[in-house]
């Protein structure tokens, strides 16, 4: 069951990394789009800042979700 359980943790994770990756490349591609119509057909290296924006973004979603999910020592004192 645990390895069922943690199977899927994983598996959301990776989607919602895409999902994070592909928000962040559509938003870059809209104004790629709006600041150079003829970008295009003409430009490349807007598309692949673009791309590496939203690798970049997915990377940093991964490592903050693994970050929070490390369990925590809990610090106690005695009164």
């Amino acid at each position: 069951m645990k390895a069922c359980l943690t199977w899927c943790v994983v598996a959301g994770l990776f989607a919602f990394a895409n999902v994070v990756a592909a928000g962040v490349m559509l938003i870059l591609g809209q104004i790629v789009n709006a600041v150079s119509p003829g970008a295009m057909s003409t430009l490349v290296w807007p598309w692949f800042l673009a791309g590496g924006a939203g690798v970049l973004a997915a990377i940093l979603f991964l490592r903050g979700a693994m970050a929070e999910a490390r369990p925590r020592r809990r610090f106690y004192t005695r009164s």
